[in-house]
C-alpha cells in the first residue's frame, strides 16, 4: 500500500465534519487492494475552489459504478457495508450546508475517485466543534 496526503499548509486550520474521510479512506483501501495483485496507491488530495473545500479520495484498481449515489439513494441498487456509509455521509454534508455540498465520484483509466464538497471553514469561523475535526 503506498499512501500520500497533498494539501497546501493554509488549509491546517480547515473543518471537516467528523467521519466524513474515514469511510472513503476504508471502501478506497478495501476496494483498491482487493484488485490490485501489486501495490495499491490511494491518494488523498485537498485543495480549494472558490469558498468550498474539495477533499478527493482516489485508489487504483476499483471503479464507482455510474450514478451509484443516486442508485443508493432511490433504492435501485441496496447499499450494503460501505454503501451505507456513502449515504450518511452525502445525506450530513447535505443536511448542514445544502444541496448544492455533497459527495460525487468519477473514474478515470486507472483510479476510482470519491470527491467531498463543503464550504469553506477555518479556525475564524465559529461552530460547535464538536462536529468537526481540524
Amino acid at each position: 500500500l503506498n499512501f500520500c496526503i497533498q494539501y497546501d499548509e493554509s488549509l491546517d486550520q480547515a473543518f471537516v465534519p467528523a467521519l466524513t474521510i474515514q469511510p472513503l479512506l476504508e471502501n478506497a483501501v478495501h476496494y483498491g487492494m482487493e484488485e490490485i495483485a501489486e501495490t495499491c496507491e490511494i491518494r488523498v488530495t485537498v485543495y480549494t475552489d472558490s469558498n468550498s473545500l474539495i477533499i478527493r479520495v482516489s485508489n487504483e484498481g476499483s471503479f464507482f459504478e455510474e450514478h451509484l449515489l443516486e442508485k443508493l439513494q432511490d433504492g435501485s441498487r441496496q447499499a450494503r457495508g460501505l454503501g451505507i456509509g456513502l449515504l450518511n455521509i452525502n445525506q450530513r454534508i447535505q443536511l448542514l450546508f445544502g444541496e448544492s455540498f455533497g459527495l460525487s465520484f468519477e473514474n478515470t483509466e486507472t483510479t476510482a475517485v470519491a470527491i467531498v464538497t463543503i464550504p469553506l471553514k477555518t479556525g475564524e469561523n465559529t461552530y460547535a466543534e464538536d462536529d468537526y475535526c481540524r
